[in-house]
């Protein structure tokens, strides 16, 4: 952005939310307070289509300013619902729209990225294995490809049947069929943590859900099995069968002593394997291991295709550090907030990662306040991101243990918060 642009949008937003929050205070239950509120929603939006349009020298000024000044705008939703609730708006209920309303924005910047570029990527695989081509590339790339789905295919070789059955049915039923499945999945997942559905369907447009559908990737399955884990105890290797580090969730089992889950895990992931290797033969696991090798190759060559891992941003040793450390407050922590502390652990640990793969941290931000949930969330979407997700996640692994951050049911802001009166992830488990 052009430094003579930056303070207009900076100053915008601030204006707009400010002039909402004054006149929140100032009106309190006026009845004309709806139409006042409409009437910034307005500045807002002709902010977003006017003031760009005149300043944007470039494409990415006008898509901040855009974002900016929408967002601010609509910020206002926040008094409506302290009127509707028969009371002056407080900071939390504008901290909620702005939670809201930039939710939706960057929706609606996800569903303009190429629509289930992750299922075709799987798709492919299938493809090629169906047809007896090599699977797993053994040479690193140099250059990111210009279409993602050409991106290398890196999920063990225990996936490559379903992929291939998959591949095999026509592609516009597997697409309608993988989406619908896909948005059952986000909410089932959603409400097995204990969240309520009215709040259930809130959260289907947190980004990194939006983003998981949208593009169709695995993290949607991943995310539903770590939210059955407490209900179904052997499930919790499965999500390792697609990405290795979200099996750190398995030493919950060690910490609760669960032998018998353990070995049934342990057992599952096993039998898996082995009914899967005479359709893919021994030959599939080396070229995988050797596919593994030339991707980490591929990742040193070309940074961008890690994502947000905090290995990229911080370096190897910090993010498993960061990791062990946040499995380590686990042991300190009730039972579910383990579970939901080795969640956050896992996408610390994560060699690659997007904004689906976050969606394993929401038990773990559901720890927290309402305030602090509401700042953190927006946060896991923010353009700033990056290398500061550390502490995000630590943040969230402290609730447990610090009451300043953790949720208490007991409390008005409980009102706010997904989980209501519920003490922590999975009340019912």
């Amino acid at each position: 952005m052009p430094a003579a642009l930056a303070p207009v949008a900076i100053a915008g937003p601030v204006v707009l939310a400010g002039a909402a929050w004054l006149l929140g205070l100032r009106l309190g239950h006026a009845r004309w307070l709806p139409l006042a509120v409409l009437g910034i929603a307005v500045l807002g939006i002709i902010a977003a289509l006017i003031l760009p349009g005149l300043l944007a020298d470039v494409t990415r000024t006008r898509a901040r300013l855009e974002l900016d000044s929408a967002a601010a705008g609509v910020v206002a939703v926040g008094i409506v619902i302290g009127h509707v609730r028969g009371r002056r708006p407080s900071s939390l209920d504008l901290l909620v729209g702005i939670a809201l309303v930039a939710m939706v924005i960057t929706d609606l910047a996800i569903v303009h990225s190429v629509y289930q570029r992750d299922l075709n990527l799987y798709l492919d695989a299938g493809h090629d294995f169906l047809a007896g081509r090599p699977v797993y590339a053994q040479v690193p790339l140099t250059v990111a490809p210009a279409d993602l789905t050409q991106l290398p295919f890196v999920y063990p070789p225990v996936t490559l049947p379903l992929f291939a059955a998959l591949a095999a049915l026509p592609q516009p039923l597997v697409s309608v069929f993988w989406l619908v499945l896909q948005l059952l999945a986000a909410f089932a997942a959603i409400r097995l943590v204990g969240v309520p559905s009215r709040w259930a369907g809130v959260l289907l447009l947190w980004p990194p859900f939006v983003q998981g559908v949208w593009v169709g990737n695995v993290a949607i399955w991943m995310v539903l099995i770590f939210a059955l884990v407490p209900f179904r105890r052997f499930v919790v290797g499965l999500p390792a069968m697609f990405k290795f580090q979200a099996g750190v969730a398995g030493l919950w089992l060690i910490r609760e002593r669960d032998w018998n889950a353990l070995g049934g895990a342990i057992g599952l992931v096993i039998a898996l394997v082995l009914i899967t290797l005479p359709l893919v033969g021994i030959g599939a696991w080396s070229n995988w291991y050797h596919g593994l090798l030339a991707f980490q190759r591929t990742t040193v060559n070309i940074p961008g295709i890690r994502g947000l891992a905090l290995s990229r941003w911080i370096g190897e040793l910090l993010a498993l550090t960061l990791a062990v450390a946040i499995a380590g407050i686990s042991l300190w922590a009730g039972r579910r907030a383990s579970l939901a502390n080795l969640g956050l652990a896992g996408v610390a640990v994560s060699p690659t990662l997007y904004l689906h793969g976050l969606t394993l941290a929401l038990p773990g931000f559901l720890q927290l306040r309402a305030a602090v949930f509401w700042l953190l969330l927006i946060g896991t979407f923010s353009t700033g991101l990056k290398g500061w997700l550390w502490l995000i996640l630590l943040v969230a692994a402290l609730a447990p243990v610090i009451p300043q951050l953790r949720h208490q049911p007991s409390e008005a802001e409980s009102d706010w918060q997904p989980l209501g009166r519920s003490d922590g992830p999975w009340p019912a488990s």
